[in-house]
């Protein structure tokens, strides 16, 4: 019959408990990313009746002609990593539409 030993099976023990905690807590919170945008090459610019849209390689910039609000979506606000290489801008559907490489 084989022996347990028990110290080396505490120590496992701790080590995957310490391992599913720091993925845990690498996952934790999102909220306080910051991006890294280009605000001197842009791919396009595209505008509606109220907004001016300028898109960058990694970015879409939002301006608010009434309100002059600056909004920006990156990644961390859902835009896929692709290098985006056009924008179009639908006045019958009041969507913009992202082109990716």
């Amino acid at each position: 019959m084989p022996v347990i030993n028990f110290k080396k099976l505490a120590f496992l023990a701790l080590l995957f408990f310490l391992i599913s905690v720091c993925q845990l807590k690498a996952q934790e919170d999102n909220s306080r990313w910051t991006a890294h945008l280009s605000y001197t090459e842009f791919v396009d610019v595209v505008s509606s009746d109220e907004r001016i849209y300028v898109a960058s390689s990694n970015s879409v910039f939002s301006y608010d002609l009434n309100t002059s609000e600056v909004v920006e979506f990156t990644t961390i606000e859902g835009l896929s990593g692709d290098e985006i290489s056009t924008l179009f801008y639908s006045e019958i559907h009041n969507s913009l539409i992202i082109g990716y490489q």
